[in-house]
């Protein structure tokens, strides 16, 4: 089996079409599939001369306990996954309805500096 190169993972690829655009031609924001690919991407974007969240906001997922300790705190979307886990075992169990589960766990927005204007986060 041949090893992955470091520079084939999904936040090189975008990080490097995003460089190539002028800033001008920027989102305004990326939203990923989850925080490991947001901070990479996030270290990326900055090693490449993005500002983070000046030129471009990012959000993650998952709110994984590093996200508040990058080099700019990353924006995440918070899912009770614990809550999620308990339903799930209640459902198998026959303790637990589907239809009684559904539309209880809603996900929360952390909002940190990575989405944040300088006015907005007091700069």
């Amino acid at each position: 089996m041949e090893a992955r190169s470091r520079e084939s993972h999904p936040q090189a690829d975008t990080a490097r079409a995003l460089l190539r655009r002028p800033a001008t031609e920027l989102s305004e924001g990326l939203v990923t599939g989850n925080d490991l690919l947001a901070l990479g991407l996030l270290h990326r974007l900055i090693v490449g001369g993005v500002r983070v969240p000046a030129d471009l906001s990012l959000i993650g997922y998952d709110d994984i306990e590093s996200t508040d300790f990058a080099i700019v705190p990353l924006t995440t979307i918070r899912h009770p996954s614990a809550a999620l886990g308990a339903s799930a075992v209640r459902i198998l169990l026959g303790l637990e309805s589907e239809w009684e589960a559904e539309g209880r766990f809603e996900p929360e927005l952390v909002v940190r500096a990575s989405s944040l204007s300088a006015a907005e986060d007091g700069a």
